[in-house]
């Protein structure tokens, strides 16, 4: 058995397959359309930040993330 590990993204490109299957997800099921992936990867990345500070916990950083991203995007149907 072999693993390989991709430390630094050479062998797959992690960041633009996360980014396109972010996407299709959207326009699949959430019916939603337009820089859903940028939009996402901001909020991630700024509630990311707060984790790395010792703000808030991980647990806190994945829910802020969706509650902010549904509440951009005015989804129906979601409470947060």
């Amino acid at each position: 058995m072999i693993i390989l590990f991709d430390l630094d993204d050479t062998l797959i490109d992690s960041e633009s397959a996360h980014l396109l299957a972010f996407d299709q997800m959207c326009q699949e099921h959430l019916k939603i359309e337009n820089n859903n992936a940028q939009n996402w990867i901001t909020i991630k990345n700024r509630n990311l930040n707060l984790f790395f500070e010792g703000k808030i916990s991980l647990e806190e950083h994945r829910l802020n993330s969706i509650i902010e991203f549904c509440k951009n995007k005015r989804l129906q149907n979601f409470k947060s």
